[in-house]
């Protein structure tokens, strides 16, 4: 459970997510936004350019007028490029969302205010402000912004364009229709905004607790999982560990496999002498030790049951079988853990059987397992405290102790 709440931690906060989700969402928009206002703005720019070729209009009346066109331009083409650069990645950082929202609050300015000069001189020449609300549509209902970031720029240019229309000399024709649409659609687009963000916000918000939900999931059953292969006092692994081990086995085979059966020494004298506190702690050390010594390639460790230990030991020969039974023994011995209840000696001492072969189907494990538990069964019913190994069921290492006891 530790390690489950470990992992949420490093999740991003619900405010962080959502401003990612929104960068990323926004700049996917703002490449379609782009392209549709090159397109609008090039037909009506030579549209218009058209009409006040054939009017007394000279350039230097309408300057401004192709400045600002040409400014609104240049502003969607570097947002195109930066949105066509950025719009497919999937994991965008915190700098890169800070700089996508001063590009889409400078995207929104700087067309607003553009749109605004235009529409004015369109209304003086034309009768109409398409452009700007167009534009007011597009930076509030399409972008997904907060209203708070909106409304100042649309109020701004809403009054600016209001008076320049309430001061025209065409008010009374079409300036008073021009007028009452602006206010309509100003209080239409920041509405929409206003339920724009809302909903995504919403729904964002749904998918965060979803995505949180699903990692709980998935962790939880990662952790029950681990849970029901892992032996709880020694968190080695437990016989449904072994068998969950046989299904990666399967795919090495056919290999040489030693099976190594390991049981402690008079164990229940130990508990019996010391208690099962002290008992626990004993398996520990062992389960501990040969965690350590399988932590390897082609080496498995389970507990078996009570006080027996398995080691599975693929593809070793019969000498490094011997070093790793000499490495285990140093290792414990270092711990100098007292057993003055045991018939064999003072110290803790092991009764290891084991049986090497070549494994070509999975339940030939079963034969191996069995074999090494003959040789177990010779160690602990005669002096204990040793190692007999066999190969296909045949003894090829045997001390003349227990050989004498045979």
């Amino acid at each position: 459970m530790k390690k489950l709440f470990a992992n949420l931690s490093h999740s991003p906060p619900a405010s962080i997510y959502i401003q990612r989700e929104f960068a990323k969402q926004n700049i996917k928009r703002l490449f379609l936004v782009s392209i549709f206002s090159l397109f609008m703005l090039s037909a009506i720019f030579f549209i218009n350019l058209y009409a006040h070729t054939h009017t007394t209009y000279h350039f230097k009346d309408y300057k401004g007028y192709v400045i600002c066109y040409i400014l609104i331009i240049a502003i969607n083409i570097f947002t195109l490029i930066y949105a066509f650069k950025h719009r497919r990645k999937q994991a965008i950082s915190i700098e890169q969302t800070k700089n996508i929202n001063a590009i889409i609050f400078l995207y929104v300015w700087i067309t607003l205010l553009s749109s605004c000069y235009i529409s004015n001189y369109d209304q003086q020449l034309h009768g109409q402000i398409v452009i700007y609300l167009v534009y007011a549509f597009l930076c509030s209902c399409v972008v997904i912004i907060p209203l708070r970031k909106t409304m100042i720029p649309i109020l701004f240019c809403t009054i600016l364009l209001s008076i320049a229309i309430i001061f025209n000399s065409n008010f009374i024709t079409y300036g008073q229709f021009n007028l009452i649409l602006l206010l309509l659609i100003t209080i239409l687009t920041l509405s929409l905004n206003y339920l724009n963000y809302r909903i995504m916000k919403q729904h964002l918000e749904q998918n965060q607790r979803l995505v949180e939900e699903k990692q709980v999931s998935k962790m939880l059953t990662k952790e029950l999982r681990a849970a029901a292969y892992t032996d709880e006092l020694t968190n080695l692994s437990n016989r449904r560990g072994y068998l969950h081990h046989l299904d990666y086995l399967q795919t090495q085979l056919p290999c040489k496999m030693t099976v190594l059966m390991i049981d402690i020494d008079c164990f229940k004298k130990y508990n019996d002498y010391y208690g099962h506190a002290y008992g626990d702690i004993v398996l520990a050390k062992v389960a501990s030790t040969l965690h350590d010594l399988c932590a390897g390639p082609n080496r498995f460790a389970s507990r078996w049951g009570g006080e027996e230990f398995l080691v599975l030991l693929q593809n070793h020969t019969e000498n490094e079988v011997h070093r790793f039974y000499k490495q285990f023994l140093n290792q414990i011995n270092s711990y100098h853990i007292q057993h003055v209840a045991s018939e064999t000696a003072d110290y803790l001492t092991f009764s290891i059987g084991g049986n090497s072969q070549t494994i070509i189907h999975v339940d030939d494990m079963n034969t191996c397992i069995l074999h090494a538990d003959e040789a177990q069964y010779m160690v602990k019913h005669s002096t204990k405290n040793d190692f007999v190994l066999m190969e296909n069921g045949k003894i090829i290492s045997m001390p003349d102790s227990i050989a004498q006891c045979q």
